[in-house]
């Protein structure tokens, strides 16, 4: 798979990971919708991501390509570990993505994507220190 249709496989996945998942903890937990808020601003993001990605030429490739989503958590702590990971891989993909030849608009829009991957790491681990000193 090229690195650029791999992008956005992660990113598809990803934006309909967050999108489920922020309906869920706004309906199943009690001020959950501030989880939701932060859930709903990441997707909008990751699909912000794949747009770019749409532009570097990956949206034909991904049109045909199967994938399996993934579950949602049933609890806000298996989900916040979830995105840890999920962020975690993104951010080390494309440090690499970096490394290969791109042009100077395309090194331009991954530097971004990058620098917003280690914004909703940081917020996910936000929330999951919250969740161990009970601050919910």
């Amino acid at each position: 798979m090229d690195i650029i249709l791999e992008a956005a496989v992660m990113e598809s996945t990803d934006a309909e990971l967050y999108a489920r998942e922020a309906a869920l903890f706004d309906k199943k937990l009690i001020g959950g919708d501030r989880i939701a808020d932060t859930f709903q601003r990441f997707a909008a993001e990751e699909r912000a991501h794949l747009d770019v990605l749409f532009g570097m030429g990956a949206q034909r490739e991904l049109a045909g390509l199967a994938r399996e989503p993934l579950p949602p958590s049933d609890s806000l702590q298996g989900s916040l570990k979830t995105h840890a990971d999920r962020e975690l891989t993104s951010i080390r993909f494309y440090e690499g993505f970096l490394r290969s030849p791109l042009e100077p608009r395309d090194r331009l829009l991954v530097k971004g994507i990058l620098c917003e991957e280690r914004e909703h790491l940081a917020s996910v681990l936000e929330h999951l220190k919250g969740i161990k000193e009970g601050r919910g």
